[in-house]
């Protein structure tokens, strides 16, 4: 249903291919609860999310530390 839906809304028809045959069938077999998905939970993203922000905000205070230290 969501690759009938996706190939709709692109205008991409040919539903009497045979690759398009064979797709939906693979599809059905392996995706068949497509329309089931979910977003994590708002604190699973943080958790993925906040190391890799906090990261990219401290690297320039990180690297001018580095650059301004004099080597004895």
């Amino acid at each position: 249903m969501c690759v009938d839906s996706s190939l709709q809304r692109s205008w991409c028809m040919g539903h009497t291919f045979l690759v398009d045959s064979v797709f939906l069938e693979v599809h059905q077999a392996f995706f068949f609860q497509c329309s089931q998905a979910q977003d994590p939970p708002l604190r699973t993203l943080l958790v993925l999310i906040a190391p890799g922000v906090v990261i990219t905000l401290f690297l320039p205070f990180l690297c001018a530390h580095l650059t301004s230290t004099e080597t004895s």
